[in-house]
């Protein structure tokens, strides 16, 4: 009973989550995110953040060995994704500066999150990057290769795929965070600059984006709408969206009179 409940309430985020995303883009009533802020939803979310990371980090590794002996992968499948999930909706809410500051106190434990998504990302991006970049292009490869996969292993690379889009998305949610600071307690600036000194966290990526590869063919890829497109060397300096999300957040944080307080720009020549 609580599976099909589960299932239930996953299924409902991800429609919620493409009607926010669809209302975003066509310009229309943005009727899903003044609900979530009405009802007092926005908490409810990270919350549910929280446990799912919780079951990633402490339950999963115990449990997909079972998943892959009874052939239940999809299970473990959808557990994982809903993660990024969460991770997408708040992403499209928080671009709004009313929603962010529903977020309270809530905003600390967020921040946190986005801190170990940062420096998971800064860690393994460039690894995850390069998964499937030589890939075979034949389709008889391509069915062996697959045919190959056991479930485990297919589990596994499903978990690390989700993992990346999931940080990814962490890119935006932080740069509305940096954004609207204001409308939040001061406890999670201090949080921010403080703890986690967020902004040398960011700056790595800016300089070795994990959404950036080389092929063994020489040619550059971009990761564009979460997926991999081939482009020319003279584009490489035209900023995707993911890029833009990181060169966003730098300067206000910067220019913050609470981070001019605490942060000696000096003492990094």
């Amino acid at each position: 009973r609580r599976q099909k409940q589960w299932m239930a309430q996953h299924e409902a985020l991800e429609q919620l989550n493409l009607q926010a995303h669809q209302s975003a883009q066509g310009n229309q009533d943005e009727f899903v995110i003044e609900a979530l802020v009405t009802l007092d939803k926005v908490r409810l979310l990270v919350h549910e953040l929280l446990a799912t990371e919780a079951w990633r980090l402490h339950l999963f590794p115990r449990l997909k060995g079972a998943l892959a002996e009874l052939k239940a992968t999809m299970r473990g499948y959808f557990c994982l994704y809903h993660e990024a999930t969460l991770v997408n909706l708040l992403s499209i809410c928080l671009h709004h500066a009313h929603v962010t500051e529903a977020l309270g106190e809530s905003a600390v434990e967020l921040v946190d999150y986005l801190a170990r998504r940062m420096v998971e990302l800064n860690s393994k991006g460039k690894e995850w990057s390069a998964r499937g970049v030589d890939a075979p292009t034949d389709t008889k490869e391509m069915a062996a290769k697959i045919d190959a996969m056991t479930p485990l292993s297919e589990l596994e690379d499903q978990s690390v795929e989700v993992n990346f889009q999931a940080c990814v998305g962490c890119a935006t949610v932080v740069r509305y965070l940096i954004e609207h600071v204001n409308t939040l307690p001061l406890s999670v600036l201090t949080r921010m600059v403080d703890t986690h000194d967020i902004l040398l966290t960011l700056i790595p990526i800016i300089e070795n984006p994990p959404w950036t590869r080389r092929t063994p063919e020489g040619k550059w890829q971009k990761l564009i709408d979460d997926k991999w497109k081939t482009v020319e060397p003279a584009e490489l300096l035209t900023l995707t969206k993911t890029e833009g999300q990181m060169w966003l957040p730098p300067l206000p944080l910067l220019f913050h009179p609470g981070v001019q307080k605490r942060e000696h720009f000096q003492k990094f020549p």
